[in-house]
């Protein structure tokens, strides 16, 4: 809990550290490499463990400096936000997405409208209208259902309506006039 604490409160982008960092490193590569050939994972998660021993050293020896701001809620929810393009197909709800930050529904929603101007289900069916588009203009032949689903929505024709309010198409037109353009 302490080592979780010191490093959310650190955002150094480089740290000077000791030859046993570098050293352990070289240890979780060879370790690795024995796990994909098929060696046991044991040495790994020691090599692993030993490295958060370092650093858990390093900060305490170092006096690295800490910034408490960093931990802070909106930071929390803001990171959060940030990142959720990377899991558009979870079935996200307010809870969940609270839950993921740390923070009550209310100041969840408190927080994104804050930050990005709109709440969290508009955000998030921002970020999936904008990636399906994406995916559409792309000219693959993949099935426009199949695009709903990576991109987080359940059905064909919910994505359709909502994908016509946003862009004032159905997503087979976006794809048809973008392939049009392309060709």
């Amino acid at each position: 809990q302490h080592l979780t604490h010191m490093m959310r409160k650190n955002e150094e982008p480089v740290w000077h550290t000791s030859t046993d960092i570098l050293h352990c490193f070289h240890s979780i590569g060879k370790s690795l490499a024995q796990v994909i050939e098929g060696g046991s994972p044991s040495k790994l998660g020691i090599h692993i463990n030993e490295l958060f021993l370092l650093i858990y050293e390093m900060f305490q020896y170092r006096k690295i400096p800490l910034n408490r701001s960093l931990t802070s809620t909106i930071r929390n929810v803001e990171l959060f936000l940030n990142e959720i393009g990377h899991n558009l197909s979870e079935p996200w709800t307010l809870e969940t997405m609270s839950e993921a930050c740390g923070v009550g529904i209310t100041r969840f929603v408190h927080y994104c409208i804050k930050i990005k101007n709109m709440t969290p289900m508009q955000y998030l069916n921002k970020i999936r209208l904008e990636k399906a588009a994406e995916l559409l203009g792309h000219g693959r032949n993949e099935k426009i259902l199949d695009i709903a689903l990576q991109c987080g929505f359940n059905s064909s024709q919910y994505f359709s309506t909502i994908f016509k309010q946003h862009f004032h198409e159905t997503p087979s037109g976006y794809k048809k006039n973008l392939n049009a353009v392309i060709s």
